[in-house]
């Protein structure tokens, strides 16, 4: 299954041979897994962009958003440097301490 926030629509369908959209994923939706993980918004890197914080693990999966302790990539087209730093602010940064980030390189 392929989900996409909604506000990536744009971007998806310029993509080719990408498979149908089954659902769309909001901020905060449980993820159909054990681990107990939920979708969070991140704009920035794109509009439609999210992490996976899986709490009860203490992990959270962030891919591009932070890059070796910074903020991550907004070379894209779609990127806005003041959302991903808003992002960071109001959904990383309040993360209790002992939350490992997991990024993309």
């Amino acid at each position: 299954l392929l989900k996409l926030n909604k506000e990536d629509t744009d971007y998806h369908e310029t993509c080719g041979n990408i498979p149908k959209i089954s659902h769309w994923i909001e901020h905060g939706d449980e993820l159909p897994c054990s681990l107990g993980g939920f979708a969070i918004h991140l704009p920035g890197i794109s509009k439609g962009f999210f992490g996976f914080h899986f709490p009860k693990h203490n992990i959270f999966v962030l891919g591009d958003a932070v890059d070796k302790g910074q903020l991550g990539r907004c070379d894209y087209y779609c990127s806005s440097l003041d959302d991903l730093r808003t992002s960071i602010c109001k959904r990383v940064l309040p993360l209790p301490e002992e939350t490992v980030l997991l990024c993309a390189y």
